[in-house]
C-alpha cells in the first residue's frame, strides 16, 4: 500500500470550509495513495469534512496550530517524525481531537499501535490490503469516525452539577474473579490500573478488550509488562488461575463457570444487540 510521497507542505482545505456541525477530519500519512484513498472514502460522506492532510508528523503538528480538528487519522510509520513520536504533541496540539490509528497488519505494526493506544490514541483500524478500500471498509471507517467525532464526545459547554456518589452495597462473600471490560481507547487506563494493583492481589483477572485478533498476542505481552503477571489469551476450557490474567479472544465472548474449585472460561459467539464480539 505504501508509496513514496514528495515532502510537500501540508494541505489545508481552505476552499471548502466545513459545515458548522460537520466532523472535521485530518489525514496524516506519508503515502499519497493512502491519503487519496482515505479522502475518497470520506469526502462524500454526510456530516464530515476533510479540513487538512499531512505527510509527516511535523506537518500535522504545524497544521494543528491553525486548523480545528475533531478526528485525526494517523499513520505510525512515516519518514522524519513518525506518528508514534509525534503522537504526544498531536494530542496536546489537537485540543481534544480524537486520534484514530490507521495501522499495518504486521507484528511491528501491532506493537506500535498498542503503544499508541496506551499513550492516548482513541481507536485503531487496520490498513486494507491492495484493492481493499471497498464498501465494507468504507462503512467501518466512517462508523469509527462518527463514533469518535460525534457531538457526544465533544466538550460540554457548561459544567454539570456535582453529585455525591454512594458506594454500591457489597456482598459479604469474597469475589472469585475480577472482570474488566474496555473499548479500544481504554488500554491506557487498563495499564494504569494493573500497575497500581498490590503485589499480594491474587484474584484471577479476566480482560475483554476490543482489538483486532492479530493484535492480541502483543497486547498480552503488554499487560504482562504492566502488571508483572502472566497474561494469556483464553480458549474454551482455560482455567482462571490466581494472580494471572485471561484475555478474551478476538472473535468470541468470554464467560465463566465453576468446576469444583476451579473457574473455567467458556467462549461463545452468540450475537449481541450491539454487534460487538467480544
Amino acid at each position: 500500500m505504501r508509496s513514496a510521497a514528495p515532502q510537500s507542505r501540508a494541505v489545508t482545505e481552505q476552499d471548502k470550509p466545513p459545515l458548522a456541525d460537520a466532523i472535521r477530519v485530518m489525514i496524516v500519512d506519508d503515502s499519497l495513495v493512502v491519503r487519496s484513498a482515505l479522502r475518497r472514502a470520506i469526502e462524500d460522506a454526510s456530516g464530515m469534512s476533510i479540513v487538512a492532510t499531512a505527510s509527516s508528523g511535523e506537518q500535522a503538528i504545524s497544521q494543528l496550530a491553525t486548523v480545528q480538528v475533531d478526528v485525526i487519522l494517523l499513520d505510525l510509520e512515516m519518514p522524519g517524525m513518525g506518528g508514534l513520536e509525534a503522537l504526544p504533541r498531536i494530542i496536546r496540539e489537537g485540543s481534544g481531537a480524537r486520534v484514530l490509528i490507521v495501522s499495518s497488519l504486521t507484528s511491528e505494526g501491532a506493537e506500535a499501535t498498542l503503544t499508541a493506544l496506551s499513550m492516548g490514541a482513541a481507536d485503531t483500524l487496520l490498513k486494507p490490503v491492495t484493492g481493499g478500500f471497498d464498501d465494507a471498509y468504507r462503512a467501518d471507517l466512517l462508523a469509527r469516525i462518527r463514533a469518535l467525532g460525534g457531538k457526544e464526545h465533544r466538550p460540554a459547554p457548561a459544567k454539570l452539577p456535582v453529585q455525591s456518589m454512594r458506594p454500591a452495597r457489597l456482598s459479604a462473600k469474597r469475589p472469585r474473579i475480577v472482570a474488566i471490560g474496555a473499548s479500544t481507547g481504554g488500554i491506557h487506563a487498563l495499564c494504569l490500573l494493573l500497575k497500581a494493583l498490590p503485589r499480594n492481589f491474587d484474584l484471577p483477572i479476566a480482560v475483554t478488550q476490543h482489538l483486532p485478533t492479530s493484535f492480541l498476542p502483543v497486547f498480552a505481552r503488554q499487560l504482562e509488562l504492566a502488571s508483572a503477571r502472566k497474561a494469556s489469551i483464553a480458549s474454551d476450557g482455560s482455567v482462571a488461575k490466581a494472580g494471572e490474567i485471561l484475555i478474551a479472544p478476538g472473535e468470541g465472548h468470554m464467560m465463566f463457570t465453576r468446576r469444583g474449585e476451579q473457574i473455567i472460561a467458556r467462549i461463545s459467539d452468540f450475537p449481541t444487540p450491539s454487534g460487538c464480539r467480544p
